[in-house]
């Protein structure tokens, strides 16, 4: 990425004062996680944003941003860029892995399949074709 990228220029970073309020307002930043204005200054300067799989998508930062920066989406950006360059961390790969497996994130167990059943629904099992769709999705088929 060099600088005046493409990306800076669809987000509008060069609006971008430098207050830190997206960094103030976010909960990653501050217990020691990633810090949203140093991500929007890589963009800026067309080096690689880090961190930014420490980002919790909440959107606080885009919320307190005075000058309307999506600063959630650009995270979310640069993480598909990473992923697409094969840097995702072992923990979201074993998420991706237990959804194709499972379709969801986490499987109803214990009191939750007692509250399922007392609810008449059946116990949650993966949809061969909701499978389908997320492997598909994950090779980039769609």
């Amino acid at each position: 990425m060099t600088k005046g990228s493409d990306t800076a220029e669809r987000f509008g970073l060069s609006s971008c004062t430098g207050c830190g309020a997206c960094s103030s307002a976010c909960p990653s930043s501050r217990n020691g996680g990633v810090s949203p204005d140093s991500v929007v200054s890589a963009v800026l300067e067309g080096e690689r944003a880090e961190g930014v799989w420490k980002c919790l998508l909440c959107h606080r930062c885009s919320a307190a941003c005075p000058e309307g920066i999506d600063v959630a989406s650009l995270m979310l950006e640069m993480r598909n860029r990473a992923a697409r360059e094969g840097d995702v961390p072992q923990k979201f790969r074993q998420t991706y892995a237990a959804v194709i497996r499972d379709g969801a994130t986490a499987v109803p167990k214990g009191r939750f399949l007692q509250a399922r059943e007392g609810f008449g629904l059946s116990p949650s099992e993966p949809d061969a074709e909701s499978r389908k769709i997320l492997a598909a999705a994950l090779e980039g088929r769609c």
